[in-house]
């Protein structure tokens, strides 16, 4: 079976150009067979030497905790020195209708491990283990920025590099940007993950300096888009940050102050949306063409287990996504990092009919941010712990 492909529908195009909001919840790699850091990619799995640290399991990148990540090995703990590792997933089988839209990768030591300041990780995804055949894609191209980058955006700050890599136009089977694509019976995943520049990601006759330490991945989702057509009917009132602290004082009056975490997150939010189906209808379409209610109704009860589950939220996924740019000398399109991407939970949710009107349907919802903190990671609060 071969890798498919197809364009994501038009609907979600034009609610993600308007900035309406996304939740990204799916994850395709939950489930894998067998994983593998390694420095060899080999058609045969056996062949492929394993050099993933023991503390540090593959498991953590696909356990919905984003603040412990997993690694390889450096040469001085058994495994390689290298300006390049691969982080390999075997999904036991191809993927069949389950298919990716979107890449999200949480990153772990990005601001300490490599020499050049950038990290670059190419996603790919084919139907064999050596990543070599005519059915391999590459779905996505993610430059995590250092300071020595700045100049590769021009007029650009970068932004910190702890901060989410997205990705959330797939790149097409035959151009070297972001074009909206979706895909569909793959069976191998591969992180491609390099100093820069990388084989995948840009000239394959360039290397970069070795790791000082071997980049650490803290969390991967490969997702689909669950888009909503509209802003919360009070988007800005509904804005808040919660700090959580305790106070301690003696009995000479001093106060100590013990801060648990600072600077979470959190939504109260309703959308107003329509409901036919509920009268045995036809579903009433909302705006784009898309219908919310089965949008929440996926994602909350089936994707996320009745908003058990940690997920990925974007307000406003347009304004903050990160810039796509061109490197140099091949000229291919790579992606920086998001600033408008948070990690939640969902604390209620509640589906209601509204008053005014049988035919629409109000949901609403808390969610709250769970560490680390967006605001941790571009650096506008210092987390402290206790």
């Amino acid at each position: 079976m071969s890798v498919t492909s197809s364009t994501v529908s038009t609907p979600k195009i034009d609610a993600y150009n308007a900035d309406k909001p996304l939740f990204l919840g799916l994850n395709r790699l939950e489930g894998y067979s067998r994983a593998k850091w390694t420095v060899t990619l080999d058609s045969t799995w056996s062949n492929m030497t394993d050099i993933a640290q023991e503390d540090h399991p593959i498991t953590r990148s696909v356990d919905r905790y984003a603040h412990m990540g997993t690694r390889a090995k450096s040469a001085a703990e058994g495994g390689t020195d290298s300006n390049q590792y691969f982080l390999v997933y075997d999904l036991g089988s191809p993927s069949g209708s389950e298919s990716v839209e979107a890449v999200v990768i949480y990153p772990g030591n990005f601001d300490k491990c490599s020499p050049t300041g950038n990290v670059d990780i190419s996603v790919v995804v084919s139907t064999d283990s050596n990543f070599a055949s005519a059915d391999t894609r590459v779905i996505a191209r993610l430059r995590s920025l250092g300071s020595a980058g700045s100049s590769l955006i021009p007029g650009v700050s970068v932004v910190s590099q702890r901060v989410p890599l997205i990705e959330v136009s797939l790149h097409s089977p035959t151009t070297l940007k972001s074009a909206n694509t979706s895909y569909n019976n793959y069976q191998y995943v591969l992180l491609d993950i390099t100093t820069g520049p990388s084989s995948y990601a840009d000239d394959p006759t360039s290397s970069g300096a070795n790791f000082t330490v071997p980049p650490m991945i803290n969390e991967v989702f490969l997702t689909q888009r669950h888009q909503m057509s509209r802003n919360p009917d009070q988007p800005f009132s509904d804005y808040a940050l919660e700090s959580e602290y305790a106070d301690f004082e003696s009995k000479t009056g001093v106060r100590s102050r013990y801060v648990k975490h600072a600077g979470a997150r959190s939504w109260s939010q309703s959308f107003t949306v329509k409901s036919g189906q509920w009268y045995g209808g036809t579903p009433a379409a909302d705006l784009y063409g898309l219908n919310d209610f089965t949008g929440f109704k996926s994602l909350w009860a089936d994707t996320l287990n009745y908003g058990t589950r940690a997920h990925v939220f974007l307000p406003n996924p347009k304004l903050g996504e990160g810039y796509e740019y061109a490197t140099t000398p091949s000229s291919i399109y790579v992606r920086s990092g998001s600033t408008n991407a948070y990690f939640v939970q969902t604390a209620m949710e509640e589906f209601s009919l509204s008053s005014d009107n049988t035919y629409d349907m109000v949901v609403e919802f808390d969610i709250g941010e769970v560490y680390p903190y967006l605001t941790n990671l571009l650096g506008q609060v210092v987390p402290y712990n206790i």
